[in-house]
């Protein structure tokens, strides 16, 4: 997600062709009668499991340095309210394609642009008051600090928390 968007790809086979009522497996779950029934079954199944899939991913994300985008959800009703139209829009971007006897489908949800679910969320604003300093005198040589902070474990949020010590 920190492209701006979450993204999967998944692949499945197309389901079994029977072309006789002959056929043991005539009309059972996962056949079709012809092709064009099979694509679409294939497609509508694949892009159900990657609605699945994207949405479980945003209900995981950090929204900032306190809460999950799904605890968020359930402490805050207007918020609740607010993904719900979310969830109406359907802010996903699917792309089916077939290859061979395969179904590969990507799926897409953006958090910035014109259909990004970034312009939706409503956060509210805050201000921190930051100590001012007197201008330093100036020193005779030059005196730096280096802090080596990579040692440090990082939690990413979408909105991150600055912190003043």
């Amino acid at each position: 997600w920190k492209k701006g968007e979450i993204q999967k790809t998944l692949s499945f086979k197309l389901p079994k062709l029977t072309y006789s009522v002959e056929d043991p497996n005539w009309g059972a779950e996962n056949t079709a009668k012809n092709l064009t029934e099979a694509r679409k079954n294939a497609s509508l199944n694949a892009e159900e499991e990657l609605k699945k899939f994207l949405f479980r991913k945003i209900d995981t994300l950090k929204l900032d340095s306190e809460f999950t985008l799904r605890e968020k959800i359930k402490e805050d009703s207007l918020f609740r309210e607010i993904f719900n139209q979310i969830f109406e829009i359907e802010p996903m971007f699917t792309t089916v394609n077939f290859v061979e006897n395969r179904v590969i489908a990507k799926g897409l949800i953006q958090f910035k642009g014109k259909r990004g679910i970034l312009n939706y969320v409503f956060l509210p604003y805050d201000t921190e008051s930051f100590p001012e300093y007197p201008a330093p005198t100036l020193a005779a040589e030059f005196t730096s600090l280096i802090v080596d902070a990579r040692h440090l474990e990082l939690d990413t949020a979408l909105f991150p928390e600055i912190l003043s010590e």
